[in-house]
C-alpha cells in the first residue's frame, strides 16, 4: 500500500491525462470533415477563345471573346455581310 500523499498524486497524474487524451479526440474529431463534406469543387473546363487585336486606339488592344455553345463554329470571317 502506499502512502496517502503519493496516492493523491497518482490519481491528479491521471485524471490529468485522461484529460489530456479526451482534449486531443475532441481535436481531431473537430478537425475531421463531416459526412455532408464533397471536397474541393473541380478546376472549371477550359473555355475556347477567340481573340483578336484590335487597332482603333493609339495603342493596339487585345480582345478575348469566349465561345460559348451557340457562338461555337461561327467565326468572324464566317459572317455574311448585311
Amino acid at each position: 500500500m502506499t502512502a496517502p500523499a503519493t496516492d493523491g498524486a497518482g490519481w491528479g497524474f491521471v485524471a490529468l491525462v485522461l484529460s489530456l487524451v479526451v482534449l486531443a479526440v475532441g481535436l481531431l474529431h473537430a478537425s475531421t470533415p463531416g459526412p455532408d463534406h464533397t471536397g474541393p469543387p473541380a478546376p472549371p473546363e477550359p473555355v475556347e477563345e477567340h481573340t483578336y487585336t484590335c487597332y482603333c486606339h493609339r495603342d493596339p488592344v487585345l480582345v478575348t471573346i469566349p465561345m460559348t455553345e451557340h457562338r461555337q463554329g461561327q467565326a468572324v470571317s464566317d459572317r455574311s455581310p448585311r
